[in-house]
C-alpha cells in the first residue's frame, strides 16, 4: 500500500495537515500494530519448531517488542534472551559448534535421567538439576538444527506490514 504526500505552498481558504497531528500518530499506530504482528509470528515460527516433549514455551514467552524511540521498535530483546532464554543462538542458528563438547551436569526427565541413544528425544534437559536420579554432562554428539525462526519470521514481514497497514 503506497500513500503519496504532495506539499504545496498554502494560500489563503486552503486545507493545511499538520504532520506532528496527523501523520506521526498514524504511523506510530501502523508502527505499534507491525510490532505486535511481529511478536505473534515469531512466537508462532518458535512453536511450530518445538520437537522436545514438554516444552514450557520460555522462548516462545521471551519474545516481546519493546519501544526504543518515538519512532522505532524492536522486537526481541537480546540482553533478555541471554538471561532468560540463554539457548535461543542454538535453537535460531543451530549448535554445530557444540559437537564434541561437554554439557553442564544435569538430569533428563521424563524418561531416564541417563538416556540411552534412542531416549534422548523422550525427555527435556535440566541442567543442574537432579530429577530423582543421578546427575551427569553428556558429550554433544548431535548439533541442535538450526530452526532459524528469525530468518522465517524476517520473510513474513512483507505480509506483516501489509496487515499492519489496514
Amino acid at each position: 500500500m503506497t500513500t503519496r504526500v504532495k506539499i504545496i505552498k498554502a494560500s489563503p481558504g486552503s486545507l493545511v495537515f499538520d504532520v506532528n497531528k496527523f501523520v506521526l500518530p498514524l504511523a506510530n499506530i501502523h508502527l505499534e500494530r507491525a510490532a505486535n504482528f511481529t511478536v505473534q509470528e515469531m512466537q508462532d515460527q518458535i512453536t511450530a519448531s518445538i520437537q522436545r516433549p514438554g516444552s514450557t514455551g520460555n522462548l516462545a514467552n521471551s519474545i516481546f517488542s519493546e519501544r526504543i524511540s518515538d519512532k522505532s521498535i524492536g522486537v526481541g530483546k537480546i540482553s533478555f534472551l541471554d538471561e532468560n532464554a540463554k539457548y535461543w543462538k542454538a535453537i535460531n542458528y543451530g549448535s554445530s559448534h557444540m559437537v564434541g563438547r561437554r554439557m553442564p551436569f544435569g538430569t533428563f526427565a521424563p524418561g531416564l535421567a541417563t538416556p540411552d541413544a534412542g531416549s534422548f528425544r523422550t525427555g527435556r534437559f535440566y541442567a543442574g538439576q537432579s530429577q530423582g536420579g543421578s546427575m551427569y554432562s553428556p558429550v554433544v554428539k548431535r548439533p541442535i538444527q538450526a530452526h532459524n525462526y528469525i530468518e522465517r519470521t524476517q520473510a513474513q514481514l512483507p505480509n506483516i506490514v501489509e496487515r499492519a497497514m489496514k
